[in-house]
């Protein structure tokens, strides 16, 4: 299953305001919990492992959203910085470098409203 990075930040976006991230993103509760298992993965959220042998792969509840998670979740919020960062995604960037970009874009943005 490819990583979904907008499904990643509609979780964490989920999860900030208390929704329930299984029944409320429109996804296939399997690619939601494979995604919630990755993105424990990548140390973006802690979970309550759920995993059967009747699972297509391997799946997680949400738990809590991590430091690192709340970092990148700050950096994608605005739909404009994530817009813009989606326009390069088409490379399949990697997280670091994904994150790295949101940042340099959310940067430029606050100087822009600061001037």
């Amino acid at each position: 299953m490819k990583r979904d990075m907008d499904l990643v930040r509609k979780i964490l976006l989920a999860m900030e305001a208390d929704q329930p991230v299984i029944m409320t993103l429109g996804y296939d509760p399997d690619v939601v919990g494979h995604h919630v298992w990755l993105m424990e993965q990548g140390d973006l959220i802690t979970v309550s492992a759920t995993s059967t042998h009747d699972d297509v792969g391997p799946v997680a509840l949400p738990c809590a959203i991590t430091w690192k998670g709340h970092e990148f979740l700050d950096a994608v919020r605005d739909d404009t910085v994530w817009q813009l960062v989606k326009q390069d995604q088409g490379l399949s960037l990697p997280f670091a470098l994904l994150h790295e970009l949101a940042l340099r874009i959310l940067a430029v943005r606050v100087g822009e409203l600061r001037e």
